[in-house]
C-alpha cells in the first residue's frame, strides 16, 4: 500500500476512527532526520508486509489544522491509531524503534480480526 498524504483535519479524523490500524507519520521536507526515516517508512508501506495496517503522512507545514488538533508535533513523529485511540507513538529518528512500532501495529491489526 502506498503512503497516503493527509491534508485536512476531517480526513485525519476519518482515518483514525476506522476499524483499521493506521500509522501516521508527521514530517517536513526541511527536516534532516525525516529524510532519513522516510525511505524506511515508505519501504515498509510499499512492501505490503503489514497486513491490516494503513500508512499516512502529514506534512506539518501543509496541514496545520491537524498539527494543532493533536497538540503540535516534534518531528519525525510516528503514531499508531485504531478506533480513535492512539495506541503507540515514536518521536525521533530511530530505525530500531520504528521497527518496534511496526511490530506493535501488526499485533494490533491481528487482534482486530
Amino acid at each position: 500500500m502506498a503512503v497516503i498524504p493527509l491534508t485536512s483535519l476531517s480526513q485525519f479524523n476519518c482515518v483514525i476512527n476506522t476499524d483499521r490500524v493506521a500509522i501516521i507519520y508527521f514530517w517536513a521536507y526541511w527536516c534532516g532526520p525525516c529524510r532519513g526515516m522516510s525511505p524506511i517508512f515508505d519501504g515498509v508501506a510499499n512492501s505490503g508486509s503489514l497486513v491490516g495496517v494503513d500508512f499516512y503522512r502529514v506534512d506539518i507545514d501543509q496541514a496545520i489544522d491537524i498539527v494543532q488538533h493533536v497538540g503540535g508535533q516534534t518531528i519525525p513523529g510516528f503514531y499508531v491509531y485504531h478506533r480513535g485511540q492512539k495506541l503507540r507513538q515514536l518521536i525521533g529518528a530511530s530505525e530500531l524503534e520504528l521497527q518496534n512500532l511496526f511490530g506493535a501495529a501488526t499485533r494490533a491489526a491481528q487482534s482486530c480480526t
